[in-house]
């Protein structure tokens, strides 16, 4: 007993939940929730950290003549060449440093300063016994008692028993003792400077928020190339499909050809041999009919599968030319800040408190563009170098069609190049059938404008002429139609030929004219 009576227990730390609860209670948009950082501690709080950097960085610039000093915090660094009363209106950036930096020398040393002139309250805080007794009450009675303890809260690292949830608890008494009767140079509501720093705080958060909406923009659209991918994918297969039907539709084709050329020479060997008998006659003009329906059926197929193939590829480049108009990454950003400079030089032209706002976002736009331009060089508008080169002599020229309806047929010469404009026939007619080509002696290129047989009907007879090397362009349509029309003007023209043939021999030519091109050509 009398031991216990010279060395009595120490009293029992105090539980900061009950004050902590009724401060939220009474200030529940002041007390900070979550991490503490300088989004939710007011600098004012730290008001002797923040004195304390300022002193550090203005002894640093008085030391060090280089402009471009690197031992700075990147944030300070833009202050370098200020005068020490203009970085007095900054507390709010030195005071996010303090927070976003707290491995840099000037940080460190801030702390130190901070512990060593406030020995006691950090022995008291380290220890746990700032919360015993009356100690807390006699301490934020002391002079600065309330800044100077949670200044050293701060540079501790909030190590001790209930250090964070003091500081928590300190932070709206520090924010009314601020607002109340305290230094008016100090405080930051009543200056010029506080409330420049509200309004850049503010500004900068609006800031924050436009660049997460243009990443979740940037990751809306990612989704919707994806997806266009992926259907371009399926297009693709289709198209392969397509390309593979009409691949052996064609050998289907050239088998039935080889079978009904194996046909013919069978009836030529009968009819050598032993002559035609009326049975095996007919039995072969049924073989052949069919042969020929069969032939004219897989070429309306193939025309098909043609036309299907043809919008396959149409579809394929729309995509493609869709896929390809989506922005990315930085292209993304870029289009969005363009955005913003429309709507704020737009709001700049009208009147009222809209006119007063658009011209603080037009300088931090201004600044947010700079930034990134400067970040991707690559957006910077260049100005264009225009090449003047000398024009080409041009000539048009009539082979047909110039004056009538029918064999449609114009040369466009530009410079060395020779281009036709569709090469037609006139279809009702039984002489001047075709287009003027005797004195072509090179084409360059074939453009048919659409499929009319009054267009396209003598392709065949110039790509007997010219090869096959000839370069024909049409659109996918007029391509699909091409094999139909194409086969209904040789039977046509073959027909013609046969009257024209049987005709000269009652004339004074000794044979018929000879056919300009056949099915090959065709």
């Amino acid at each position: 007993m009398p031991d216990d009576a010279e060395n009595p227990p120490p009293p029992p730390v105090a539980d900061l939940t009950p004050a902590l609860t009724l401060l939220r209670a009474l200030h529940g948009e002041e007390v900070p929730e979550g991490p503490l950082g300088p989004d939710t501690v007011p600098w004012i709080v730290l008001h002797h950290p923040v004195k304390a950097l300022m002193y550090l960085f203005d002894s640093h610039g008085r030391a060090c003549s280089n402009v471009h000093c690197h031992h700075l915090p990147p944030p300070l660094r833009r202050f370098r060449r200020m005068r020490p009363k203009a970085i007095q209106g900054q507390a709010a950036e030195v005071h996010d440093v303090l927070w976003s930096f707290p491995d840099h020398d000037f940080v460190v040393q801030t702390r130190e300063a901070i512990l060593e002139f406030n020995e006691e309250f950090s022995g008291l805080i380290s220890k746990g016994s700032l919360l015993q007794g009356n100690r807390l009450g006699e301490a934020l009675e002391e002079p600065e008692g309330l800044e100077r303890l949670a200044a050293v809260l701060w540079a501790s690292g909030f190590e001790g028993p209930h250090a964070e949830e003091l500081f928590r608890c300190l932070v709206p008494l520090a924010v009314q003792g601020a607002s109340g009767d305290g230094d008016p140079a100090e405080a930051p509501a009543p200056g010029a400077a506080g409330k420049y720093l509200e309004g850049l705080t503010a500004e900068c958060r609006k800031l924050r928020r436009r660049l997460k909406e243009a990443r979740e923009e940037t990751g809306k659209l990612r989704a919707d190339l994806r997806r266009r991918e992926r259907m371009l994918e399926e297009v693709r297969r289709g198209q392969r499909q397509a390309r593979d039907q009409a691949e052996a539709a064609a050998a289907e084709v050239e088998g039935l050809q080889d079978r009904l050329s194996e046909m013919y020479s069978v009836a030529e060997g009968h009819e050598l041999r032993a002559g035609r008998t009326e049975r095996v006659n007919t039995d072969l003009l049924k073989d052949r009919r069919r042969l020929q329906e069969e032939i004219r059926r897989k070429d309306q197929e193939r025309s098909r599968l043609a036309s299907r193939l043809a919008n396959e590829n149409t579809r394929v480049k729309r995509l493609e030319q869709q896929a390809a108009s989506q922005p990315r990454g930085g292209d993304a950003v870029w289009r969005f800040l363009r955005g913003e400079k429309e709507r704020i030089q737009a709001d700049r032209t009208g009147a009222g408190t809209d006119r007063a706002r658009a011209e603080g976002e037009w300088a931090s736009h201004r600044r947010l563009e700079e930034a990134f331009l400067g970040a991707y060089p690559r957006y910077r508008q260049r100005r264009a170098v225009t090449l003047r080169r000398p024009k080409p002599p041009l000539r048009l020229s009539a082979l047909g069609g110039s004056a009538e309806i029918g064999r449609s047929c114009y040369l466009v010469e530009l410079g060395d190049r020779r281009i036709l404009v569709d090469c037609g026939i006139r279809a009702s007619a039984s002489h001047d059938l075709h287009p003027r080509l005797d004195g072509l002696d090179r084409v360059d290129a074939l453009l048919l404008t659409h499929a009319h047989t009054d267009h396209i009907g003598w392709v065949p007879a110039l790509v007997r002429r010219f090869g096959d090397g000839l370069d024909i362009y049409c659109s996918g349509g007029t391509a699909a139609l091409l094999p139909v029309l194409l086969q209904d003007c040789l039977q046509h023209y073959l027909h013609k030929m046969r009257v024209r043939r049987d005709n000269a021999r009652y004339g004074a030519e000794a044979e018929g004219p000879r056919d300009a091109y056949g099915q090959d050509e065709v």
